[in-house]
């Protein structure tokens, strides 16, 4: 028994050679049987089944012909080529912007005092957009002040006095094991 499990392996592996040529030996014995076919005496009573026979064996030639094709390199011919599953839908271009004005021709509806509306409307948005841009240095600037102000001393004292005794620092040590990140993920 010690012996079959130091060489597994080689179990497995003979075992895989025999399956194999079981395999090989049964796939030639079918491809024998089906070279010479079903016994012709065998349909002469029955003519329907004497058709069946002969139109399988009219499709296996034609599947024998169509591999022997392949094989040549000859391929299936674009009629015989099935179309694609799925089309690839083009894209659409984008339409090209134009001003109003452009567009503008007598009876299309569009009326001077509505472009300088909409112009008027663009600018407008245009500003506020360059003073949110503008504001990021603003803020910037203000965090920079504030991070130049000192901490509070009376907390940091208090805090630094907690630590020197030892129950206040198994407790912090307890409390940052319950309450901080989980182990597995520092």
């Amino acid at each position: 028994m010690e012996w079959i499990l130091d060489h597994l392996q080689i179990l497995i592996a003979a075992g895989a050679a025999v399956a194999y040529w079981l395999n090989q030996r049964q796939q030639s014995k079918a491809e024998g049987e089906a070279e010479q076919g079903p016994d012709p005496t065998w349909h002469d009573d029955n003519p329907a089944a004497a058709e069946e026979a002969e139109r399988a064996r009219r499709i296996r030639e034609e599947i024998r012909r169509k591999i022997a094709e392949r094989a040549q390199g000859q391929g299936p011919t674009p009629a015989q080529v099935p179309p694609p599953l799925f089309r690839r839908e083009e894209p659409k271009p984008l339409p090209r912007f134009e001003t109003a004005a452009q567009n503008r021709d007598d009876g299309s509806g569009y009326m001077i005092a509505e472009d300088n509306a909409v112009l008027l409307r663009q600018r407008k948005i245009q500003e506020q957009l360059q003073a949110l841009q503008d504001t990021p240095k603003v803020v910037k600037h203000a965090s920079m002040t504030t991070k130049m102000v000192p901490p509070a001393t009376g907390i940091s004292a208090s805090l630094r006095q907690d630590l020197r005794r030892g129950g206040s620092l198994r407790r912090a040590i307890v409390l940052r094991e319950v309450l901080g990140p989980p182990v597995a993920m520092r």
